[in-house]
């Protein structure tokens, strides 16, 4: 279940930067499909990942939906140039058990983010911020309207691919889910 909480919980929102596919090479297409069926509305078209195909959930993440909006960076590039396929962190007596994260320590994730074509919003969201939770709530349903899945994380990342209840319940991908087939609903 996916909920905001105390901690800052991060969402990246890729934005379109204009409606057509600027960054798509001539044999790539976006591959999105918007669906409607009453309240629900979900992408179909994007494949989720397992830890044995991306060990980064962030980046792996990242790499499906550039991957579904025919954005041709890899996760082999994403690694490369956030630094992460080059990084160690280490305790005094030992190496650190969070040092895959992109997160923990030096922030991988920003050069990641800031190497693709497409305009980003990142939300870190409290539960107590009610008019954050909200922006939160209305720019998913937007960017999923417009056939844009989200990456969501905290611990590990994933992709909503969907919401319904007018945006307080989101249907995502997570890590080891293996395809769009084994979608779940989860609350906000």
């Amino acid at each position: 279940m996916i909920k905001i909480f105390n901690a800052c919980v991060l969402f990246m929102i890729v934005i379109a930067l204009n409606a057509g596919s600027l960054f798509c090479q001539e044999d790539q297409k976006v591959k999105l499909k918007v669906n409607r069926e009453d309240d629900r509305v979900w992408l179909e078209g994007i494949e989720g990942f397992s830890f044995e195909e991306y060990t980064s959930s962030v980046h792996g993440s990242q790499a499906k939906i550039l991957e579904a909006l025919g954005t041709p960076l890899s996760y082999e590039y994403l690694l490369g140039v956030s630094g992460l396929a080059f990084r160690f962190q280490v305790f005094k007596e030992a190496l650190c058990p969070s040092s895959p994260h992109s997160c923990c320590g030096y922030m991988c994730v920003s050069r990641s983010t800031k190497s693709s074509p497409w305009n980003i919003k990142i939300f870190e969201v409290k539960s107590e911020d009610t008019e954050r939770v909200q922006e939160l709530r209305d720019a998913v349903k937007e960017s999923i309207d417009r056939g844009f899945p989200l990456q969501y994380g905290s611990i590990e990342d994933g992709i909503i691919i969907g919401y319904q209840k007018n945006g307080e319940e989101w249907r995502r991908m997570a890590l080891l889910q293996s395809n769009a087939a084994e979608r779940k609903k989860d609350h906000c």
